[in-house]
């Protein structure tokens, strides 16, 4: 099955399970509709570049199709009220285009705040922070602010293993304290500032 010039494809509500491999018979197809079916996969692993619109509503699906993350093009996603889907591929980070999200029905989704579901220019973002390297940051500064006489001091004197009497910090006292946890083997750095 060859169709170069088919645009868009609407094949909703028809218990499908299967259909052909997108980029072998339809290459230019830019909007799909495969709603309200019975699928659990999209077949093959297409790279359809020029898909824009994708729509897999009401379909079996249990994970998210990790080839949709190739879909560079694609602006309008729904995957709403496929309930076995529990997370999203990490991968979406590439989706740029992506405008429209739709993942109502899907309530065990995990992996991703609640509170950005729905918002797919903050699901990219989310996404795109969690692919970058992280990189541990063992220097802190610790702030003691309070009224006068409270034990801010001797806080930070216990803090670095030191006994204190009973006296007033004038201005501002700064120290440095190393913390060593007795898991791991960075240490971490603090400087102590008591006001």
């Amino acid at each position: 099955l060859e169709l170069p010039n088919l645009n868009n494809l609407n094949i909703s509500n028809n218990k499908l399970t299967t259909f052909p491999q997108l980029d072998k018979w339809s290459p230019s197809l830019a909007i799909l509709d495969v709603s309200y079916n019975r699928l659990n996969a999209i077949p093959g692993e297409p790279t359809a570049s020029s898909i824009n619109t994708l729509n897999l509503a009401n379909n079996e699906l249990s994970a998210v199709p990790l080839c949709i993350c190739s879909f560079t093009t694609l602006q309008f996603l729904d995957l709403s009220n496929n309930s076995e889907i529990q997370a999203l591929p990490m991968q979406m980070y590439k989706l740029k285009e992506l405008t429209y999200l739709n993942l109502k029905g899907i309530n065990n989704l995990s992996g991703i705040p609640k509170s950005i579901q729905q918002d797919p220019q903050r699901v990219i973002a989310y996404f795109k922070s969690k692919s970058l390297p992280t990189i541990g940051y063992y220097r802190m500064k610790l702030m003691l602010v309070g009224k006068q006489n409270r034990g801010k001091t001797t806080l930070a004197a216990r803090l670095q293993g030191r006994n204190c009497g009973n006296t007033s910090t004038i201005g501002v006292d700064v120290n440095e304290w190393e913390y060593k946890p007795s898991i791991g083997k960075k240490s971490f750095q603090f400087s102590i500032w008591d006001f």
